[in-house]
């Protein structure tokens, strides 16, 4: 029996101009065992060349196992959410654009495009119909659209810096240091009410079944308040900690809330009743996040915790940074934490093991995004790393400002300083 050569190219010209219709091999195969055939595809090009070669090759890709199975072997990183359709070359498309992302991150090919703010780091960022919506200096709101190259508008009402925002359908909705939360109309640019209540600055804003919840950076002031969004008036407040709530997390129907008193608190959103307490942490929280029904913390004494949520139970702690850790990310079975001691670690997020440790940054390390299978963090500049073997890939920007922020949102990466700048990979 000849060998046929694997090589991509080679398919393709056999594809194109060996079998003018490649539907007389396949015509006569079971679906069941096409598919089991498309499990041994080893590389994106394999899969992109197979559903391109005959258009009802695409459909048969769109079987939702075989599909799931393909974007975990090739692309277990990606935060990608297939929409099969036995009619829709959909998911061949999407398969492309994230074998086109992948290769471009790995060898650096991108679009740049910036805003240049004011002198004052940018706190927050939210996108909206592809606008750019962030906080800037004294309290103003501006509004850039980077496909049209400028700034559309600057919202200001608010006395102090924005703290948080959020968005709600067509509102925007921002929280700041004068104790105020507002609510913008995306549409007209329009403000349309203040809600009062808060005795300090607002820090956190969550949204659930049509209720905002809201927290303040106060002593004196712990108590989490929740409004109707359609009508700007509290419904409830939720009373338990003792000090300043400084992050929210919804879970479900479930509200979860850390606090300076060194607490972690889950509540009933339908009733306000608080469920159960988490203690056994030392320092403050920096970041909260949940996968798979558990709790992960980072916290302010160097450990990761992990508790379980249906049972409260704490499941392991992850010792290994020796200074504060800042961020968390979960992908791919692997949860990579980043931390003020300038190493980027990489968990087994089953088992708490340790499987590398990410040296390179010359300062503490603030922020981490995922980019395909490219990990990407900052500091006093940003660095990518190849997720799989830990090795790195390399620094895009040396920054003499602080980074407030990386985020990935479609293939493009996203830094937030006194400047946004974003490296298109599409």
């Amino acid at each position: 029996m000849k060998r046929v050569s694997a090589d991509p190219s080679y398919v393709t010209y056999v594809a194109d101009r060996t079998l003018p219709d490649c539907s007389v091999v396949t015509d006569h195969i079971p679906l069941d065992v096409l598919r089991k055939i498309c499990f041994f595809l080893d590389d994106p090009k394999e899969v992109i060349h197979f559903g391109s070669v005959k258009r009802h090759w695409s459909p048969l890709l769109s079987n939702p196992p075989l599909w799931n199975s393909l974007l975990h072997k090739h692309f277990p990183y990606a935060d990608a959410k297939l929409k099969p359709k036995t009619e829709s070359p959909e998911n061949l498309i999407l398969y492309k654009q994230l074998a086109k992302i992948t290769h471009n991150a790995r060898v650096g090919h991108y679009n740049l495009q910036f805003f240049n703010g004011d002198e004052s780091t940018i706190q927050c960022l939210k996108i909206w119909n592809d606008k750019y919506i962030f906080s800037a200096q004294g309290g103003m709101i501006r509004i850039w659209d980077p496909n049209m190259g400028q700034e559309l508008q600057v919202l200001g009402s608010h006395q102090d810096w924005i703290n948080c925002l959020t968005i709600w359908g067509d509102q925007l909705i921002s929280g700041s240091e004068d104790k105020t939360i507002k609510i913008w109309d995306l549409r007209t640019r329009q403000e349309l009410q203040t809600l009062n209540g808060h005795r300090g600055p607002i820090v956190c804003l969550k949204i659930w079944n049509d209720q905002l919840i809201s927290s303040a950076d106060d002593e004196d002031d712990p108590m989490i308040r929740i409004w109707d969004l359609h009508t700007g008036k509290e419904i409830r407040t939720l009373e338990g900690h003792d000090k300043e709530v400084i992050c929210l997390k919804i879970w479900g129907d479930q509200l979860i809330s850390s606090s300076e008193d060194q607490t972690i608190k889950i509540w009933d959103l339908h009733t306000g009743k608080e469920i159960r307490t988490l203690k056994g942490y030392g320092g403050q929280i920096f970041c909260l996040k949940i996968r798979d029904d558990k709790l992960i913390a980072a916290l302010g004494d160097s450990t990761i915790k992990i508790w379980d949520l249906h049972t409260g139970k704490e499941i392991r702690t992850l010792k290994g940074h020796n200074k504060t850790v800042f961020d968390l990310k979960v992908c791919g079975g692997k949860l990579i934490s980043s931390s003020e001691d300038g190493t980027v670690k990489i968990w087994d997020f089953d088992t708490g093991k340790e499987l590398q440790t990410l040296q390179g940054h010359s300062s503490h390390v603030d922020h981490i995004a995922i980019l395909g299978s490219t990990l990407i963090s900052s500091s006093n500049e940003i660095q990518m790393w190849d997720l799989d073997t830990g090795k790195e890939i390399r620094t895009i920007e040396n920054y003499h400002h602080i980074i407030s922020k990386v985020m990935v949102s479609g293939g493009k990466l996203i830094s937030i300083s006194s400047t946004i700048k974003i490296w298109n990979f599409e």
